[in-house]
């Protein structure tokens, strides 16, 4: 795409890509210019160009939308390691626009070696090349995987497959899978009807060969379907996994074994499939067979500013958060994509490889590209090690939104992540709320004691609890009705808006020289109570383990023995020093506590539990009060709602005489109290403090921060606390908060046995 010959807009863009000193408001040394108001870029109808930055300028639903009057920047990236990019917009590090002072969407432009792309269709030799080069450069990253960085296979079931040559089902043994390579589909199902899916009465018949090539059945494939088997067929893998297919759909006895083992089967394939464009598997893999498939149709141009000049690429967004497609918005999808390592994605009608290793795209010649052999029709791996060619800035790894590391030790953080990401995800059926994170829930087992129950780590149970909404939710409803499987006290029993856990310290850090000492968080929980859990089983009443405290313990006590292979350790670097703990096998880190870490992968904990827990506490009665008032009034992106919505509000809780108490993180996003001076019944689940160091004034608990009673104290303990409400004798929680100790111990506070459902 070229600009309109004398476009003025685009001169002034050209001067900052050609160094050049026109009379243009501009600053050529820094590498900026005013390239025009929005409303000039807008309004500049017969410049392709100035239309097409417009309307990308546009793109991202979660920036504050750009008023007429804006003048709008182009610039040069400055860092050595990022002077390839371009942009438009504000600068990145003074974050809002001169104009008007709000937060805008920065279209950003990547001056490398483009490819040569067929603007119709895929360039399958150099998707073959991107999985031979992981193939040969990735062992140990992404296939011949440690014990600790790989997900057992499948092994609950037979696996159905689609074997591509036969075009039929497959039932291939549990004990095979180690023998075969399979690619799995990940895709978006839409409201179609009709479609092909497996059944009790046509499973006998999709086994007979030719089937899927058959008149009845191929009418019946969806488009995404059909272009995945004849794609596989093409890139030389014998099977395919795809859902609709290789699960019974009518056969729950063999259907939920296949669900319980999802992630197993994702993380075992050779590659993953990624449909990401379109709104239902009618959509096709545009581009991907000629003959078979519907060609692409291509999002993003090259852009040239001047006749002559070098063509640039806007730079690829390879996890967005917005955009017309269903596909980033499922809850299903967003499991099968993390836990495959290795995943070829169609999205915004082009196609590029992610792995634990890299990411190729294919508008871009960095990475691995296939040569061919003179005088023959083979082709050769060749990577591309131009030294003059940064690396771009985000195709080191797999995209951190989609990428889970299975550590050896339990990851608080990792698990807050991955929560985080998920829970703000749309299900078609509310009833897979927690199965559509199992294969999730089976990784982080493998590192975290006890596992997980109900989706909450029972090694950090006290610190888990006090998950806190930060857009709003409400109860996950199943056919119109509470579902005990989801259970009010874990966030699977909330939907609508996205969680994190309110207190959640860093529990660890790189022990490298290169890397800057980050203090540790100066906030820290106790236990109060004991909580317990009842097996399905056999009715048998056990304690929920909430192991971290014997490990946080041995932070405060230098006299207490610590377990086997972990050494006390001060680090000091840059003036900076921090105390910690090191294991003798994970030297390259630093942890706040010793943690509980297994010699190898723990199994899945033995049994299921009801989803009511027991304990007894204590009780007291509190009032709303006013909102208070956040740092900064934030509205945030929110895929379940596909909108700009508003941060969940937190309220201050006072006592009977109005003074201050403590706060409650609300689930919605009210301004003030629905009730003045609502009551809350509030009861104790765990203890704890934060402190200030000197001069450090700086705390993670807002209230610490601003309200009067408190923020001078140099240590300020509290109550975390559960508003709750009661049906039929079960408590049900409503919100979390914090009470100030001090409050709660004058308030008059009771003991009482409890069921929390």
């Amino acid at each position: 795409m070229h600009s309109k010959a004398h476009c003025p807009i685009c001169e002034r863009v050209n001067v900052v890509l050609t160094g050049g000193s026109d009379a243009v408001p501009q600053d050529t040394e820094s590498g900026w210019c005013i390239a025009g108001t929005f409303a000039e870029i807008r309004q500049n109808r017969d410049c392709d160009v100035c239309q097409f930055v417009a309307e990308k300028l546009k793109d991202d639903q979660a920036k504050d939308a750009y008023e007429d009057q804006c003048a709008v920047r182009f610039w040069r990236w400055d860092a050595p390691d990022t002077s390839y990019l371009y942009s438009f917009g504000p600068v990145e590090s003074d974050i809002n626009c001169d104009t008007c002072d709000l937060d805008h969407h920065i279209l950003t432009l990547v001056d490398l070696e483009l490819a040569d792309l067929n603007p119709d269709w895929i360039d399958l030799d150099r998707v073959r090349t991107w999985a031979k080069a992981c193939d040969a450069g990735h062992a140990g990253t992404c296939h011949r995987l440690a014990e600790w960085a790989s997900t057992p296979l499948p092994s609950l079931a037979p696996l159905l497959l689609v074997d591509v040559n036969a075009e039929c089902l497959e039932e291939v043994p549990s004990d095979r899978l180690r023998d075969i390579q399979y690619i799995a589909l990940s895709y978006v199902w839409g409201q179609l009807h009709g479609i092909l899916e497996t059944t009790m009465v046509n499973e006998h018949s999709l086994r007979q060969r030719r089937a899927l090539a058959s008149p009845p059945y191929l009418s019946h494939l969806p488009d995404t379907v059909r272009d995945a088997i004849e794609l596989v067929k093409r890139l030389g893998i014998p099977y395919l996994w795809v859902d609709r297919l290789c699960i019974v759909q009518d056969d729950l006895d063999r259907k939920l074994p296949q669900l319980e083992q999802m992630g197993a089967i994702y993380a075992n394939a050779y590659m993953t499939l990624v449909a990401a464009d379109g709104a239902d598997a009618n959509h096709g893999l545009r581009g991907s067979c000629p003959g078979v498939a519907n060609p692409r149709v291509r999002a993003s141009p090259l852009l040239s500013f001047s006749p002559a000049g070098k063509s640039l690429v806007v730079e690829p967004n390879f996890a967005p958060r917005t955009g017309p497609g269903q596909w980033h918005r499922r809850g299903w999808t967003f499991q099968e994509r993390t836990l495959s390592i290795r995943n070829l994605i169609f999205q915004d009608g082009r196609v590029f490889w992610e792995c634990r290793g890299a990411v190729w795209t294919e508008e871009l010649v960095y990475g691995p590209s296939p040569q061919p052999v003179p005088g023959s029709d083979k082709h050769v791996l060749e990577q591309n090690t131009d030294a003059s060619q940064p690396i771009p800035r985000n195709q080191h790894v797999k995209p951190s939104a989609y990428n889970i590391t299975l550590n050896r030790w339990p990851d608080l953080h990792a698990y807050e992540i991955l929560v985080r990401a998920y829970s703000e995800l749309l299900l078609s059926f509310p009833s897979d709320g927690l199965r559509a994170f199992t294969g999730i829930v089976h990784a982080l087992s493998r590192s975290f004691p006890g596992g997980l129950l109900y989706g909450i780590p029972e090694y950090f149970f006290d610190y888990a609890l006090l998950w806190a909404p930060y857009t709003p939710v409400h109860r996950r409803l199943v056919n119109g009705k509470l579902d005990p499987e989801f259970p009010s006290w874990s966030w699977v029993g909330w939907t609508g808006g996205g969680v994190n856990l309110s207190i959640a310290p860093v529990m660890h850090q790189s022990s490298g020289l290169s890397r800057a000492i980050v203090p540790w968080d100066k906030v820290e929980l106790h236990p109060k109570i004991r909580w317990s859990k009842i097996d399905t089983g056999n009715g048998t009443c056990q304690a929920v383990s909430n192991g971290y405290y014997v490990a946080a313990k041995m932070r405060k006590d230098n006299l207490m023995t610590l377990p086997e292979g972990w050494s006390r350790v001060v680090t000091t670097r840059n003036g900076d020093a921090i105390e910690g703990f090191v294991h003798k096998d994970l030297p390259e880190h630093i942890f706040l506590w010793p943690l509980q870490i297994s010699d190898s992968p723990l199994g899945r904990p033995a049994g299921s539990f009801q989803s009511q827990l027991h304990t007894r506490t204590s009780r007291a009665f509190l009032f709303l009060g006013t909102r208070l008032q956040p740092e900064w009034e934030e509205k945030v992106w929110s895929i379940s709602a596909n909108a700009v919505v508003p941060r969940a509000s937190t309220f201050h809780l006072l006592d009977s005489h109005g003074g201050w108490a403590g706060i409650l993180q609300s689930t919605g996003a009210e301004e003030s109290p629905a009730i003045s001076r609502e009551i809350h019944e509030c009861i104790v689940i765990s203890g704890g403090l934060a402190w200030k160091d000197g001069d450090d004034e700086l705390t993670s608990l807002q209230e610490y921060a601003q309200v009067d009673a408190i923020k001078s104290l140099p240590i300020y303990e509290f109550y975390n606390v559960l508003s709750i409400e009661w049906e039929s004798g079960i408590a049900y929680r409503k919100a979390v908060g914090r009470v100030w100790k001090k409050v709660w111990e004058r308030l008059d506070a009771s003991d009482i046995d409890m069921i929390l459902g």
